[in-house]
């Protein structure tokens, strides 16, 4: 996998980064591509509730 920041921007109060992503092969082939939009916290927020907390976790198929 790899990727790269492709924009940063505001929407409202919020901070957006839009980031192009692909998957590449031992050949170097692209085989998956997309964009994903994450919102970035902002300077001094904490983002510790949006997070599962400790006993919530529910393991998925790496664990």
């Amino acid at each position: 996998m790899r990727g790269s920041v492709a924009r940063v921007h505001r929407d409202g109060d919020d901070l957006l980064a839009e980031i192009d992503v692909e998957n590449v092969n031992q050949a170097g082939t692209v085989t998956a591509s997309g964009r994903a939009t994450v919102r970035l916290p902002a300077q001094g927020t904490d983002l510790a509730p949006a997070f599962p907390q400790t006993g919530e976790h529910r393991p998925g198929m790496y664990g």
